[in-house]
């Protein structure tokens, strides 16, 4: 079976580069967590809020790259086909 280094790129609506770009991106900040992190278990008094930033700096530029804010093409294909589905059984109640 033939593996395209452009698939899972392609599933989240990115080129091949500007994944590696954030994915470089992602990489840099954990390692400069990690660091401030480690330094911090020894002496508590300094990078007090550095983990928290990090973690929020993170999910936030993930939350907003990509296809739809951070939804790949197959839970949007997998979110029609269960709108689709779902459209026969509805019904109305009454009282």
């Amino acid at each position: 079976m033939f593996y395209s280094y452009f698939h899972h790129p392609n599933s989240v609506c990115m080129s091949y580069f500007s994944h590696m770009r954030l994915s470089l991106f992602f990489s840099f900040q954990m390692f400069k967590g990690s660091i401030t992190s480690l330094i911090h278990a020894f002496i508590p008094q300094l990078f007090i809020t550095s983990t928290s930033s990090t973690t929020k700096l993170l999910k936030d530029t993930l939350d907003s790259s990509g296809c739809r804010n951070g939804e790949s093409k197959e839970e949007e294909s997998n979110e029609e086909s269960n709108e689709e589905s779902s459209e026969g059984d509805s019904y109305e109640e009454s009282d």
